[in-house]
């Protein structure tokens, strides 16, 4: 088994994520899908510890079996806090879990330990403007470019490939792959941003700085029949709860617990893109209520959509939340 470690700078902010603990993220390089037949021969580390960074890949170059990287990578895993992955709830941590059992090593990665970025991405799809949730084409929409271009399937070739021929270049492509999945993973954590942003609401108040100001997050938000349910978290306040019943909307607050619930009454259509759509009557608000629909379908302006197909219009859903308590709570 061949060890290569590199020292990497980044200018990141992973206390931000992880407070100070020490982080691994992990990405593994198999044969195949099977957790019985195929091989893992290559596993990446880069490892996140009192500021600095180590990337680590551990590489099969030869026929050795797999233990020689399962038990090489049980000292980085148990000084990790946190293992973060994309995908790897479903695939890499069973994967490297089955070849413990396998080869009757007494350890097992924790499941506690595991921070799965897709999985978060993919809890949260309808916030997002992704057509696909592949790695790199969340990359693509975070503005990031790597050198790499084959696929984990292309890789398995090479591996086989060099493996016969002993052909370095081969190696190189491999393993460059591998390094780009873990270079680039502390910055795909700006997905986590992107969600969290979409589901807060900021009130105003006389703070020049919002970020100040007394936020709502978002927890879930339901459409059942002619209805919009919301449930929210909010900033605690020292005062009597606030229940509203109006022609649009029921909204209960309760300060003291910061949760929130509200209710508003809404009405389905087809766009002329043959989209389904969910959407409220403008026309039905009290007079006063400076709405607008904030998304680019062609729509009479009488209309404001929450939710065109399964994505939610979430500026419209926060824009309905902040003018409606704003409009009738004093905070």
């Amino acid at each position: 088994m061949e060890k290569i470690y590199y020292n990497i700078d980044y200018d990141l902010n992973m206390e931000k994520y992880f407070d100070n603990s020490p982080v691994c993220f992990l990405d593994i390089e198999t044969t195949g899908f099977s957790r019985a037949y195929d091989t893992v021969y290559l596993v990446g580390l880069l490892i996140y510890n009192n500021g600095k960074y180590t990337l680590k890949q551990y590489f099969l170059n030869s026929s050795e079996k797999e233990d020689c990287i399962l038990k090489t990578l049980i000292e980085d895993i148990e000084n990790s806090v946190h293992v973060v992955t994309f995908n790897g709830d479903t695939f890499d941590i069973p994967f490297l879990n089955s070849k413990y059992k396998k080869y009757d090593i007494k350890y097992q990665i924790p499941k506690n330990k595991s921070i799965d970025i897709y999985r978060t991405i993919r809890n949260n799809k309808e916030l997002l403007p992704l057509k696909s949730f592949k790695l790199k084409s969340i990359e693509k929409f975070l503005g990031i470019y790597r050198e790499d271009t084959i696929s984990g399937k292309d890789c398995i070739d090479l591996y086989y490939d060099y493996l016969k021929s002993n052909d370095l270049e081969k190696r190189k492509l491999i393993l460059k792959h591998n390094y780009d999945d873990l270079y680039y993973l502390p910055f795909v954590l700006k997905m986590l941003d992107i969600i969290d942003d979409n589901k807060i609401v900021y009130l105003s108040n006389k703070s020049s700085n919002h970020k100040n100001n007394p936020k709502i997050a978002i927890e879930s938000i339901d459409f059942i029949n002619d209805v919009m349910k919301i449930y929210c978290k909010t900033t605690s306040f020292k005062k009597d709860s606030y229940i509203d019943y109006g022609n649009y909307y029921n909204l209960n607050w309760d300060f003291k617990e910061g949760t929130l619930y509200m209710e508003f009454q809404i009405e389905k259509g087809l766009l002329s893109t043959e989209k389904k759509c969910f959407y409220i009557n403008l026309d039905n608000l009290e007079y006063g209520m400076n709405i607008k629909d904030c998304t680019s379908f062609n729509i009479p302006p009488n209309i404001m959509l929450l939710k065109v197909d399964k994505r939610l219009a979430m500026e419209n859903i926060k824009g309905m939340i902040k003018y409606t308590i704003e409009s009738k709570v004093s905070i």
